[in-house]
């Protein structure tokens, strides 16, 4: 094959990858546009592909139903998560929790309008325990090392201190973060130490 058709070729690749990532991109935003108003349950492919400007045989081309398409959103939000706390070694420090949930904020911080749909009303609710078996083994550690905790006894606590994390963390993100991110991690760290006596 000569040079010029394999670089037309490429090029052709690269066009094509470029537009289904347009088309997947339009997709996710209508559905996070309509997940403002409806839960995912609620809608229908024809809304998705209405708002985003695409018929419904290449909705169906990438995702199976809007549950499909809503789990492959809620997959790059924990896949970035993950990758931003990379910078994280538990071995290494295992104990700063306030590096590690500042890192989390700032992600949510940066993705604001994707993470309060994801957390609030209309979310899925199994993402939120997703997320919060992210940071478990290094919290569950961190309670048996340095307050010599029961590992079940910590799981419970874990689950107490996860849940409000959560809680105040949608609140802030309601209230247009009015608390700065610095301060919020350390409130979030300050009560979840409380709550672990």
């Amino acid at each position: 094959m000569p040079e010029d058709a394999r670089l037309e070729g490429k090029m052709e690749i690269k066009k094509q990858d470029k537009r289904v990532r347009y088309t997947k991109l339009f997709l996710k935003e209508a559905l996070i546009t309509l997940m403002q108003d409806k839960p995912v349950s609620q809608i229908k492919v024809t809304e998705i592909c209405q708002a985003a400007e695409i018929n419904r045989a290449t909705f169906y081309s990438y995702y199976t139903d809007p549950m499909d398409l809503l789990a492959t959103v809620e997959q790059e939000v924990i896949d970035n998560i993950n990758m931003y706390l990379q910078s994280f070694d538990y071995q290494e420090n295992p104990s700063d929790m306030l590096v590690m949930l500042t890192k989390i904020l700032e992600y949510i911080e940066q993705n604001e309008k994707l993470c309060l749909i994801l957390l609030g009303g209309n979310g899925n609710p199994d993402f939120q325990r997703r997320i919060t078996m992210i940071i478990r083994e290094g919290f569950v550690k961190d309670y048996q090392t340095k307050k010599a905790m029961d590992p079940s006894v910590a799981e419970y606590v874990y689950t107490y201190i996860a849940s409000g994390s959560f809680s105040l963390i949608l609140k802030w993100l309601e209230e247009e973060r009015r608390i700065p991110l610095p301060q919020m991690a350390e409130m979030v760290v300050r009560l979840s130490n409380g709550a672990g006596l």
